[in-house]
């Protein structure tokens, strides 16, 4: 190879080097149906998000980092459980592929509890509409004597 050669090599890599793109970070979930994620639940329900409020620390979130997501809701529908007409969840601060839930004021969702008022992704919290996730969850809470 030619001086000139490995110059324009030299080139091409410092480009490719400065321009690459950033690291991205994905949330990554263990395959589960929506009977295994209701069964596993403590409480399942519909829910209006009224209010969410950043705080500092991360409420014992295992996905947060140095903030946390403090989630006001007004009960639609109960599947599973008791939740209250009116309560709070917790979600870790959205971004980093943390599987946080990222909850718009107004918003309707489907919330999936395990004994404590966290919330992630992962555990079948998800926007309520747009997917057969209703149904499945009228049945199984029919089937389940809810």
């Amino acid at each position: 190879m030619t001086t000139s050669g490995r110059k324009k090599t030299l080139m091409v890599a410092l480009v490719l080097l400065l321009f690459r793109a950033p690291a991205v970070w994905a949330c990554s979930c263990e395959d589960r149906s929506t009977a295994e994620l209701y069964s596993d639940a403590t409480a399942v329900f519909v829910a209006r998000i009224t209010k969410a409020e950043m705080k500092s620390g991360s409420a014992g979130l295992w996905n947060a980092g140095k903030n946390h997501i403090e989630v006001s809701y007004s009960l639609v529908e109960a599947f599973k459980g008791n939740p209250a007409s009116e309560g709070l969840v917790l979600d870790a601060d959205y971004g980093g592929g943390n599987c946080s839930i990222g909850f718009k004021v107004s918003a309707v969702y489907v919330i999936f509890l395990y004994g404590n008022q966290h919330v992630h992704y992962c555990g079948g919290t998800r926007g309520a509409y747009g997917s057969s996730i209703l149904d499945d969850l009228r049945d199984l809470a029919s089937r389940s004597g809810q």
